[in-house]
């Protein structure tokens, strides 16, 4: 019931390993940090569209989302950087 792949990304291709959609929990801490704001407004948008409803993104304590990216989802543990889809 758990799957742990590798995907590169800052890669514009899909994963090649099975479908990426409907996960219930995504950790990305101490990422997005490393990626100019253009790649880290892409990946926030892939990773918080890989979400199911009420899934949840989990951020490292230096990342945030843009206002502007936060459409459906809403900031639940804002010491932890936990971000949950609604539902």
């Amino acid at each position: 019931m758990v799957t742990f792949i590798y995907h590169d990304l800052a890669s514009r291709t899909p994963p090649r390993e099975g479908i990426f959609s409907d996960y219930h929990l995504i950790l990305c801490r101490n990422v997005l940090i490393y990626f100019e704001r253009e790649l880290n407004e892409r990946v926030l948008k892939y990773l918080s569209g890989c979400l199911s409803k009420n899934g949840c993104l989990v951020l490292g304590e230096a990342e945030t989302i843009p206002q502007r990216l936060m459409n459906g989802l809403e900031l639940v543990m804002p010491g932890m950087k936990v971000f949950r889809k609604r539902g």
